[in-house]
């Protein structure tokens, strides 16, 4: 249950003053700040407001498969893929940022039986080939990194880092890849660059499942709205729906009229196998 569990944790950070390692309600093994797991215990132990992208990701994933991890951070979807694919398959995880990768290898160090399905690309992923200049935010807030400078509320950039960039075409064709079963993108405000990037894969049916964050805050300088961002991936495929806690998808019928949250994942079927969800 998640409240004994999080009453463990805290028994562990009075006896011990500090904890690094967290196996969450999905079973995975990620390496946590002190201050993360302080701050935000329920979101540490069940993934919190991503919790319904984890549990999609349960019903998504099978073993053999292929998923892109778009923005993998420190890696919470990637090692869940890797779980779930019950050692057959591959996960392609990009993140640029060298200080969110350093924490990525020590997690997958950590579980040395997903090692060898977790490719980590340390790019970032957009609608065109070459180098950016990545904002890079302090070690708790690392999943703010952007190629935009960002205020959330009072957290700002501290640091800056120049990084190379790839499309999802691009990375295919040099690698071979022909199917990508799963992608998830979360790059703060350049969700339809990454989009825009991976075109030829998406006109031949090389796409199947998406799915994706809108973030109000990040799009402030972008030249999209949360609805502009909604409209065009609708028009990549069907059933484009926001994911509920449980995993569950609210279909939308109409992005351009629909009432955009300030944050929330969404998933849109780009190929042809349809994604079941209960309720």
């Amino acid at each position: 249950p998640i409240n004994l569990r999080i009453n463990l944790i805290w028994r562990w950070l009075r006896a011990f003053g500090r904890i690094t390692w967290v196996e969450d309600d999905f079973g995975v093994l990620i390496h946590y700040l002190p201050s993360e797991i302080q701050k935000y215990p329920i979101k540490v132990v069940s993934h919190h407001n991503n919790a319904n992208i984890s549990n999609l990701l349960t019903r998504l994933v099978k073993p053999g498969m292929t998923m892109f991890d778009v923005g993998a951070n420190f890696g919470i979807f990637c090692l869940l893929g890797s779980e779930l694919m019950k050692g057959k398959g591959q996960i392609i995880a990009f993140e640029p940022s060298s200080r969110a990768r350093q924490r990525l290898q020590m997690n997958l160090e950590r579980s040395p039986h997903l090692t060898d399905r977790v490719s980590v690309v340390p790019q970032a992923v957009s609608n065109e080939i070459g180098t950016t200049l990545l904002y890079v935010y302090a070690p708790r807030f690392s999943g703010f990194s952007s190629m935009s400078s960002v205020t959330h509320w009072d957290i700002r950039p501290t640091s800056t880092e120049e990084v190379s960039m790839t499309t999802i075409d691009a990375y295919c064709e040099e690698h071979n890849i022909t199917k990508i079963d799963v992608i998830k993108i979360d790059v703060e405000g350049y969700e339809v660059e990454v989009l825009q990037g991976a075109k030829n894969m998406i006109a031949r049916g090389g796409i199947n499942h998406i799915i994706f964050e809108i973030s109000e805050k990040p799009l402030d300088e972008r030249p999209y709205s949360p609805n502009d961002v909604l409209s065009i991936f609708g028009e990549v495929g069907t059933n484009l729906s926001k994911i509920l806690e449980n995993g569950d998808l609210e279909p939308i019928p109409d992005p351009a009229k629909y009432d955009v949250p300030p944050f929330a994942n969404y998933y849109v079927q780009a190929g042809s196998e349809f994604v079941e969800t209960e309720g």
